[in-house]
């Protein structure tokens, strides 16, 4: 039987997932995009949850059920290793593309969606299928062993993937903790940040602009008795009224040649217009929705810093409510020696923590080809302290491990495609995305860890012995690949791991932006503007509602005055 401990994490890991996709999901998701994406994290995790368990019984010989326990494990494995395979690499592809097809009907867009994922394939598949037949020709292959090349082309792919995103989360996590403990240095950053996002707006609004000019355009040569009514209407009831009323506004020779650039309208034609419509208008309303919480970020810690010399000891935040009641003024010293105290040492300790196992985790991945033991973690594992201690301490490096991971593929440059949003402000499309790399990426980080703890005879390794039936991209690349570790975190160390990749042609591997010092006046004056058109909407709304309590108190006055003479 699978251990408790096992068992009790598996429940949390199922309440978790099911609270990742309530929080982040769009009111908008259908109940099937709902359905797998829960299976391709809940599974995904679960994955990565048997990782311990497994560490626990390869290490601890003193069991009497072992090999019906291993038995046991190796099915599961097999069984969630090869159902998440197909969710990541097959079922949840189609669905983002479904979701993101323009066509507008279920059968229609389904075809296009196996379509673009197939095409896919083909184009990128090209150098597998090489290897292939070059494989089949050697007679080192055959037809039943093609199932193996398929797991060890989705291990290089993630071991590729991993390494890359680790090589940034182990230099950037410390560093970010070790900036957020200053409040002036944070709030430096976001006013650059600010420049960037800025321009991303105004770049994603101007090509919204532009296809809802072309809308516009193509809903007035569009006669009013054609076949395609229909879908245009449906297409202009996805553009934001005030958007649309401005186009409609401005028929001028802009429209003119809008409508010479379309030509003849086809079917084919509103499907790629709606299509673009749907990409374009999501990257808009997240690149809103990114805007407005740097906003809120940075006022707050505005008004932090502001209060951090107050002899009074209390924060007044410009857009929230004072704090009421019999302990407000408690409330309010605790939370000013929170935010402008503790908060910041405990950032400051934390990345102190974090340089300390990064250090740890670059010198056990840079030695997984040697066979003895390096490093502390390693080193842990050479004897077993019980099922739940032993599972615990293997926690320790294991979440540290995801945690840089999952860090570096939500800062990637494509992070406006598959980031979550909170508040239900996560597509479709882009959930699904998220959820089918965080599948992809669950069986190699696996594998290796196992090979990072140096521990023999796991139950997963005998299920992964595979792929050393295939040369050149077995075991030894496993081992040997990751000292590339060292290369790209000591680019993202000096900052030169953008440059490093455009100039090898695979910019769509870069993180985020470096942000400029010299940007930071300009964004300074950015969070001044949104803040004075935040005070305006603020004072309206107020306006608003003492006028409404106004009309509120004047309606109870005459009803009042009513009954007192209903009463005479």
């Amino acid at each position: 039987m699978i251990s408790w401990l096992t068992l009790a994490t598996m429940a949390v890991v199922f309440v978790f997932t099911a609270w990742i996709i309530r929080h982040y999901a769009s009111k908008s998701t259908a109940i099937y995009v709902y359905i797998f994406v829960f299976l391709g994290y809940f599974l995904a995790f679960v994955l990565v949850v048997l990782l311990p368990y497994d560490i626990y019984l390869s290490i601890d010989n003193s069991l009497t059920n072992i090999k019906d326990l291993r038995f046991i494990l190796s099915i599961i494995w097999r069984v969630i290793y090869w159902i998440v395979f197909v969710l990541c690499w097959i079922v949840l592809p189609v669905i983002q593309e479904y979701e993101m097809a323009g066509d507008f009907n279920c059968s229609s867009r389904l075809k296009s969606a196996f379509y673009r994922h197939i095409r896919g394939f083909i184009l990128t598949g090209a150098i597998g299928i090489a290897c292939l037949s070059w494989l089949f020709y050697k007679g080192e292959l055959t037809i039943a062993s093609t199932p193996v090349f398929l797991v060890v082309l989705s291990n290089c792919w993630g071991l590729l993937l991993i390494i890359v995103l680790l090589g940034y989360g182990i230099i950037e996590i410390p560093r970010k903790f070790w900036k957020a403990g200053n409040n002036s240095t944070r709030l430096c950053d976001l006013y650059i940040k600010a420049t960037i996002m800025s321009e991303d707006m105004v770049e994603t609004k101007f090509a919204l602009d532009e296809i809802v000019k072309l809308i516009n355009a193509a809903s007035f040569l569009l006669p009013k008795n054609s076949d395609l009514q229909d879908n245009m209407n449906y297409i202009l009831s996805l553009i934001p009224g005030d958007m649309l009323e401005h186009q409609r506004a401005m028929q001028t020779q802009l429209s003119r040649d809008a409508a010479t650039q379309l030509g003849e309208l086809t079917l084919n034609k509103l499907v790629k217009l709606h299509k673009d419509l749907k990409d374009i208008l999501s990257e808009y309303q997240r690149s809103k929705y990114r805007w407005d919480a740097m906003v809120d970020e940075a006022i707050d810690l505005e008004d932090i810093i502001t209060a951090s010399d107050s002899p009074f000891r209390r924060i007044v935040f410009s857009f929230k409510d004072c704090k009421t009641g019999c302990l407000a003024r408690m409330r309010e010293v605790v939370e000013w020696y929170w935010l402008t105290k503790a908060k910041p040492l405990l950032y400051r300790t934390l990345a102190l923590g974090f340089m300390v196992m990064s250090i740890l985790i670059l010198l056990g991945e840079t030695t997984l080809f040697l066979e003895f033991p390096v490093g502390v973690f390693p080193l842990m594992f050479r004897e077993s302290y019980g099922d739940v201690i032993t599972q615990f301490l293997c926690m320790i490096p294991l979440c540290y491990i995801i945690f840089c991971t999952y860090f570096g593929l939500f800062n990637l440059k494509l992070s406006g495609w598959y980031g979550l949003y909170p508040n239900n402000h996560t597509d479709s499309s882009n959930l699904v995305w998220s959820a089918f790399f965080l599948a992809r990426l669950s069986a190699p980080l696996c594998y290796n860890f196992f090979l990072f703890v140096k521990v023999r005879n796991t139950v997963y390794s005998q299920v992964m012995d595979i792929i050393d039936l295939v040369p050149l991209v077995g075991t030894s690349f496993a081992t040997f690949f990751p000292l590339l570790l060292v290369l790209f975190a000591g680019l993202n160390l000096f900052h030169v791991y953008g440059r490093f990749m455009s100039a090898l042609g695979m910019s769509q591997l870069s993180f985020s932006d470096k942000y400029r010092a010299d940007k930071i006046g300009d964004g300074k004056l950015m969070v001044q503007r949104a803040r004075t058109e935040k005070e305006k909407k603020f004072v309206a709304n107020d306006r608003r509602s003492n006028v409404e309590m106004g009309r509120i108190a004047g309606t109870q006055e005459a009803r009042d005055s009513n009954f007192k003479r209903a009463l005479v």
